[in-house]
């Protein structure tokens, strides 16, 4: 079980297999030290302030099915690929720039700069450990 700090300083105990995904926080969703960004882990959501490439690969190291995928604006995103569904091409209504396939997880539907096969490709890799 990987060990993160919460923004009021108290450790905190996250088992990975009760997460679903994981991102760089926003910088209006917690308030932290000057500097540090932090990351959000959700479902359920907690903040800590570790960075992501902290958080992400202590997550992968529990379970190996964490995976990354990069949104549309090169941020990091990881995954659990056993609780993810499978890459899709993007609804009219989520069409962007630089949105390429939709990866829907942990109730919502993540936007993503990978094309629908590339995104399919990291996921199924992710989920047999191959």
């Amino acid at each position: 079980m990987a060990s993160f700090t919460r923004p009021n300083g108290s450790s905190v105990e996250v088992p990975a297999t009760q997460f679903v995904r994981a991102r760089a926080a926003f910088s209006w969703e917690m308030e932290t030290p000057e500097g540090v960004t932090g990351s959000a882990i959700f479902k359920p959501r907690i903040m800590v302030l570790e960075e992501i490439n902290v958080v992400g690969p202590a997550l992968q190291a529990e379970l190996a099915s964490y995976t990354t995928l990069t949104g549309i604006r090169g941020q990091t995103y990881w995954i659990d690929a056993n609780r993810a569904g499978d890459a899709e091409m993007p609804r009219t209504s989520e069409r962007s720039p630089g949105v390429n396939a939709i990866v829907p997880v942990g109730g919502i539907r993540m936007r993503i700069s990978e094309a629908v096969s590339a995104a399919q490709a990291i996921l199924d890799v992710a989920r047999t450990g191959t």
